[in-house]
């Protein structure tokens, strides 16, 4: 249950650092620079935290439906082989304490 968990944390843990980098590495398109110039130029803070606000959600979404699959794919995958295998921290089987092992008979 515990390697479930962990295993779990990770995949939300890597999408989420995937995601992040993800659009901060693709540049923006027509489509998102269409849709802030429509907002028109900021002049008070407010209309910067909208125009920013809505750059942002612009270009994610544009992100997401171009490379959102291949993204969810790649962080199932890698937390899932990470788990599978006890790569990631939090997700190695533990080894039996000395009073669960089974005892060990001596053949001589």
């Amino acid at each position: 249950m515990r390697r479930l968990l962990f295993g779990t944390l990770w995949f939300v843990l890597l999408f989420s650092i995937g995601a992040t980098i993800l659009s901060s590495i693709v540049p923006e398109s027509d489509r998102t620079q269409t849709a802030v110039a429509a907002l028109g130029t900021p002049d008070s803070v407010s209309d910067h935290f909208s125009y920013g606000a809505t750059k942002g959600y612009v270009h994610g979404r544009e992100i997401g439906s171009k490379y959102g699959i291949y993204l969810f794919f790649g962080a199932l995958g890698l937390a899932g082989l990470g788990t599978f295998y006890g790569v990631l921290p939090g997700t190695k089987r533990r080894t039996p304490s000395k009073s669960q092992r089974p005892e060990q008979r001596d053949t001589q």
